[in-house]
């Protein structure tokens, strides 16, 4: 896992240029929480396995954040971000600007 950390509403998020989704173990940090239809196991940075939970509706910035609540940081995916968002993303050796 490699990125920045930065603090969005008070709650810090890796900028991770290595994850597949975005992820948080802080159900606070979430609104419009729904179930999963389908079990989603996901490999932590430690190699194990973990089910997914829950994860958010599309109708937020960060659309289909997913709850693993052994998660230890909350994280953003840099290559996921530039597709939701359409944007670009461009990385300096003390910078990132989206």
């Amino acid at each position: 896992m490699g990125g920045n950390c930065f603090v969005s509403s008070f709650v810090a998020w890796v900028l991770d240029t290595g994850a597949s989704h975005y992820m948080t173990s802080n159900l606070a940090a979430l609104e419009n929480i729904c179930t999963l239809s389908t079990s989603i196991f996901i490999s932590q940075p430690d190699g194990r396995q973990v089910n997914v939970e829950v994860k958010l509706r599309s109708d937020i910035i960060l659309k289909g954040v997913l709850y693993t609540p052994t998660f230890k940081c909350n994280m953003i995916s840099s290559s996921k971000l530039v597709i939701d968002e359409n944007c670009v993303m461009s990385y300096g050796p003390n910078f990132c600007v989206i």
